[in-house]
């Protein structure tokens, strides 16, 4: 098997995991404590991450990065599952499909960037070491 063999072979398996990761973040939004759910998130994610930059689609390994720590930050109780996460989730989904055929990006894909951000900050808000606390605006709680 050649490089491009191989290399659509990534691109098929990527598209099932993407699916995979759709699903399962749907599936979040009616039980956001189940643990296998994130977890399946987390690997279909780190996955294509590894992949990716691994047969050249760097944009895809990194931006894929991004949404993988935001996912850890949830397996490791840091993070709960919200309606902002969800959101986050299913567009990161999506870009990340649109930087397999296009790995020039998108408007969209910075401003999921910043949303990844702002979770992050937000939850760093409410930490005890902070003085002030975040608003269920910043973090999508109330959506």
């Amino acid at each position: 098997m050649n490089f491009n063999e191989t290399r659509d072979l990534f691109l098929e398996e990527a598209q099932e995991l993407l699916a995979k990761i759709e699903n399962a973040l749907l599936q979040l939004e009616k039980r956001p404590d189940d643990r296998e759910l994130v977890n399946e998130v987390f690997r279909a994610l780190h996955t294509i991450k590894g992949s990716g930059g691994m047969f050249g689609f760097t944009h895809v390994s990194e931006f894929t990065h991004l949404v993988e720590n935001l996912f850890d930050e949830v397996r490791k109780g840091k993070l709960k599952i919200s309606p902002a996460i969800i959101d986050v989730g299913l567009r990161s989904a999506d870009c990340i499909a649109g930087l397999l055929d296009n790995p020039e990006g998108s408007a969209e894909q910075q401003r999921i960037i910043m949303d990844i951000e702002r979770i992050g900050k937000a939850e760093a808000g409410r930490s005890p070491d902070s003085g002030q606390a975040a608003s269920d605006s910043d973090t999508g709680a109330n959506e």
